[in-house]
């Protein structure tokens, strides 16, 4: 749904994706997508008896299409736009998966807490090699809205919240030592995601830079930690 609305974004940030090429028209990937998403959405109803998740997973779907689509179009508005990925990754995902097994719990919110600080301080990072097109057309990331070296800077500074978060909570008995563990041994991990941000260059392997695979490494190895110790 997202490269059917950014397709002019693309066309300047992204020429390589099968829209811009002319591979797949923009009618057959919006098909796609409802139908996807349609699916996703009765899949979500025949668990009835489980209110909670319904309600999540269609937030999901909301969110996910407030997104792209306009006239609220998320992705324009900056906070709103970090914010509402943070939310969708790192809180509605989780409590989703959470309840289909056990009911939701305190455990289950804090860990919530670590994963949306921990992806509100990163998710910019796939922003930098887009900078171009998003400024050409009124959306604002937040190295379009503040410049590279201040948005590096920035989430340079919020990349510690959520180690912070994780040792309150750990202190209080939110969440058992064994998960703080899960956090302490990505800490390399995070220390290296904050250096390869100011790598701002286009690469030709990956499309968003090396500092997004390293993004997307760190937030499933905590959701397996957190899986793992809760």
């Amino acid at each position: 749904m997202n490269s059917v609305f950014d397709v002019e974004i693309d066309r300047v940030n992204k020429p390589t994706r099968p829209i811009p090429r002319g591979i797949l028209s923009r009618r057959l990937v919006m098909g796609f997508g409802i139908g996807l998403m349609g699916v996703a959405g009765a899949l979500s109803l025949t668990r009835l008896s489980n209110p909670v998740f319904v309600a999540l997973a269609l937030s999901i779907l909301a969110l996910t299409l407030a997104y792209s689509v306009p006239p609220i179009r998320l992705k324009k508005r900056l906070w709103w736009n970090v914010g509402s990925q943070a939310f969708i990754r790192g809180v509605l995902g989780p409590l989703a998966a959470w309840s289909i097994y056990a009911p939701l719990s305190p455990e289950v919110f804090g860990m919530t807490i670590v994963m949306f600080l921990f992806i509100l301080a990163a998710q910019s990072s796939k922003d930098f090699p887009d900078i171009r097109g998003d400024a050409a057309f009124g959306v604002r990331t937040l190295p379009v809205a503040y410049g590279v070296e201040r948005s590096i800077f920035l989430i340079r500074a919020m990349l510690p919240l959520p180690v912070l978060a994780m040792m309150l909570l750990v202190g209080v008995g939110v969440l058992p030592p064994a998960a703080g563990f899960v956090l302490f041994i990505q800490a390399p991990l995070i220390i290296l995601f904050g250096r390869w941000i100011q790598d701002t260059k286009e690469n030709p392997y990956v499309e968003n830079g090396k500092s997004w695979v390293l993004f997307y490494a760190i937030m499933v190895s905590l959701l397996l930690g957190f899986a793992l110790t809760l």
